[in-house]
């Protein structure tokens, strides 16, 4: 759990240069991604194993498809599948949980991943008391979110049994609104929810 003390602590403002992110920013359909694609996305997580996903991951990421649990999104540009990501919500701790943020290994260092990250943030409910964002990153990918301003607070133990460090970035509460203002500036489209990002059980992590 991410104290109120390292909040204090963190960025209480936007992390990023605003120009430099926006130059990023691909013009990605997101929405969510109906049972009958998820076969695409299990093709787009093979895709990456050789990129530094966890062995033995498979098998809980099919699991994680099935249950709506995370919320699962995919992004599209020109019709072809370019990337997903999923979000929960840990309510006891205030946490935004971002997981399985995959890229198609022909669109990375493209400003996909940039697109799909502020995207989740966009998606995120609007709230006035402190909240994270929070996943638990592969090493192949710490300085993609140390370059948003994300921090590391702990390891978080991998079904795998490996011990992943868990990254967290404060978020400023105007932070989702821009997000989506930049998005649709470049002509990126995101969904409307119409119901509630689902609340996971609480994620262990060591200090």
């Amino acid at each position: 759990m991410i104290s109120f003390f390292k909040l204090l602590l963190g960025r209480l403002r936007y992390p990023w240069p605003r120009r430099a992110i926006v130059q990023r920013l691909r013009p990605l359909r997101i929405s969510r991604c109906p049972k009958e694609r998820i076969a695409e996305l299990w093709h787009l997580y093979e895709q990456n194993m050789p990129h530094g996903l966890p062995p033995d991951e498979d098998g809980h990421y099919r699991e994680a498809l099935q249950s709506d649990n995370p919320m699962i999104f995919l992004a599209e540009e020109g019709g072809r599948l370019v990337g997903t990501f999923g979000l929960s919500y840990e309510a006891e701790a205030n946490h935004h949980w971002l997981s399985y943020l995959l890229v198609a290994p022909e669109d990375h260092r493209r400003g996909v991943g940039t697109t799909l990250l502020l995207a989740s943030i966009a998606l995120l409910p609007k709230a006035r008391t402190p909240q994270f964002l929070c996943i638990s990153a592969v090493p192949t990918a710490l300085g993609f979110y140390h370059r948003f301003g994300f921090r590391t607070g702990g390891e978080w133990q991998h079904s795998s049994g490996l011990l992943l460090p868990l990254q967290y970035l404060a978020l400023v509460p105007e932070m989702g609104e821009s997000c989506w203002h930049w998005l649709v500036t470049v002509g990126a489209t995101l969904p409307i929810l119409t119901e509630d990002i689902p609340k996971t059980a609480p994620q262990a992590a060591t200090p």
